[in-house]
């Protein structure tokens, strides 16, 4: 039985997962954006959120207004509320392209962010050929299958699944299959450089 976050974003009516929206402002720690299809979004980042633009790292002060988003993000606790954990500043030709409904992943964002309805964030117990176990905070220990298409994604780079870092959080994105079995289409992680203090100038 499926409990806590997880469970979160099945039952909640708003949008979660892979999201592209425009940004409208950021209040304190959380971004508001208009999606695809016309909602307005309010989901949060923290010490854990990785951000980049042509895969040079961001922070929350380089994001602005009418910017466009792509981002995975999961929902936490009773609330269901929002986190962003992974956001990426797309390039304007990419806004929204062929894009039918909020959720549905083409190749726009395939290096990005892959096809899969849920999202895990946990620690690597396990990495076989073809078995990856993930230990969890909430739901404890889930297993996935690993498929030949799976990638493994440091820093928004794609490495070897021999390189999966096993002392850091990552995140998972998955699905089930036509057997009901789960599945992982992407394992992410890197690790959160926080950005040097500017020295006032004389």
């Amino acid at each position: 039985m499926l409990t806590g976050g997880l469970a979160a974003q099945l039952r909640s009516g708003q949008p979660t997962g892979i999201l592209e929206g425009r940004l409208v402002r950021i209040s304190g720690q959380t971004l508001h954006l208009i999606l695809e299809d016309g909602p307005e979004l309010a989901c949060q980042v923290d010490g854990r959120t990785y951000m980049d633009r042509s895969r040079e790292r961001l922070y929350l002060k380089d994001l602005k207004p009418g910017d466009f988003l792509e981002l995975v993000t999961e929902r936490q606790g009773i609330s269901g509320t929002c986190f962003a954990r992974m956001i990426h500043v797309a390039e304007a030709e990419r806004r929204f392209a062929g894009r039918t409904r909020v959720g549905a992943v083409k190749r726009s964002t395939e290096s990005f962010a892959p096809r899969g309805s849920l999202t895990i964030t946990g620690m690597v117990k396990n990495l076989q050929d073809h078995t990856l176990e993930i230990r969890t905070r909430q739901e404890g220990i889930m297993k996935f299958r690993v498929r030949q298409d799976t990638t493994f994604v440091r820093d928004g780079v794609e490495v070897a699944a021999a390189e999966v870092d096993r002392t850091q959080p990552v995140f998972v994105r998955a699905g089930y299959d036509f057997n009901g079995e789960l599945e992982v289409y992407q394992v992410a992680w890197g690790t959160i450089v926080q950005p040097e203090k500017r020295v006032p100038r004389p």
